[in-house]
């Protein structure tokens, strides 16, 4: 997930995600999309793409067990 914000100050953040070497996508606030990563935690699976910061940016990490106790609990509410 991107953060843009935080504690009143606006961040720009930008990622690159590359598959074998080649950029195939813009990761920013501006370009829509938020976070990634999301399939390898849903289905245990290997990475598809690297991503890596262009800029300067926040990040938010989350490890499999939690993001998936996170979606179990948000099908129930």
């Amino acid at each position: 997930m991107l953060l843009h914000h935080r504690n009143g100050i606006k961040y720009t953040p930008q990622y690159d995600i590359s598959v074998d070497g080649a950029i195939v996508a813009e990761f920013s606030p501006e370009s829509g999309n938020l976070s990634f990563g999301e399939l390898a935690l849903i289905f245990n699976s290997p990475r598809a793409a690297t991503v890596t910061a262009s800029t300067d940016g926040l990040l938010f990490y989350i490890d499999r067990d939690t993001f998936r106790a996170a979606v179990a609990n948000s099908r129930h509410e």
